[in-house]
């Protein structure tokens, strides 16, 4: 360890306890850890020259569809329940 390090430690260490003038608990967060999937590379024999094609994403839009209150007509006036 470096010597700095090491001057740092107790200074750590009481802050972690809450003592002297480190009173701010730090919150640890805990990270969570991403499974990487494997994936299992096949070996192809022939080589082929490919093109490389610049693959555009295309965004799909949805369109809402606008709810209509529900209304009952009540003596020719379309009234809100």
């Amino acid at each position: 360890l470096p010597p700095l390090l090491l001057l740092l430690l107790p200074v750590l260490w009481l802050q972690r306890r809450g003592e002297g003038q480190g009173r701010r608990r730090r919150r640890r967060r805990r990270r969570r850890r991403r499974r990487r999937r494997r994936r299992r590379r096949r070996r192809r024999r022939r080589r082929r020259r490919r093109r490389r094609r610049r693959r555009r994403r295309r965004r799909r839009r949805r369109r809402r569809r606008r709810r209509r209150r529900r209304t009952r007509k009540q003596n020719g006036w379309r009234r809100d329940i």
